[in-house]
C-alpha cells in the first residue's frame, strides 16, 4: 500500500517563527517503509526526512513558518520515493518467498518419490 499525505497539514503549536506541522497519512507505514523514507535519493541540507516524525497514521515536523510549504513538498517527494522502493522490495521478497516455496515443494516431491521407489523395491505396507 502506498503511503501518502491524506489531507491538508495543520499547525498544532506556534511559538514565534517555529511551528509543529502535522498531517494525516493514508495508512500506517511499516518499518521497511520508514527506513526507505529516511534514506531518500535527494534532499537539501535545510530539509531532512529524519526530522519528520511518523507515528501511526500521522506525520509531523517542527519547522519554521517559512519552511511549511517546502516540508510538505519534500514529504510528498520522499513518500513517493519510499513507495517506489518499498514496492520493489516487496516484489523481491515475494519472488524469494515463491522460490523458497518451490524448492520446498521439489524437496517434498523428491522425498515422496524416493519413498515410493523404496516401497516398491522392498515391499512396503
Amino acid at each position: 500500500m502506498d503511503i501518502k499525505r491524506d489531507g491538508a497539514p495543520t499547525v498544532s503549536v506556534a511559538q514565534g517563527n517555529t511551528v509543529v506541522l502535522s498531517w494525516p497519512l493514508t495508512g500506517q507505514p511499516d518499518g521497511n517503509w520508514q527506513v526507505l523514507f529516511g534514506q531518500p535519493d535527494s534532499y537539501d541540507t535545510s530539509h531532512s526526512p529524519q526530522r519528520i516524525n511518523l507515528v501511526g497514521t500521522q506525520a509531523s515536523v517542527t519547522c519554521s513558518r517559512d519552511q511549511i510549504d517546502s516540508y510538505v513538498s519534500w514529504f510528498d517527494k520522499w513518500a513517493e520515493m519510499a513507495n517506489s522502493k518499498h514496492a520493489a522490495l516487496e516484489a523481491e521478497n515475494e519472488r524469494q518467498r515463491r522460490a523458497r516455496q518451490e524448492e520446498a515443494d521439489r524437496e517434498r516431491a523428491d522425498v515422496a518419490e524416493l519413498n515410493t521407489e523404496l516401497a516398491k523395491k522392498y515391499g512396503g505396507k
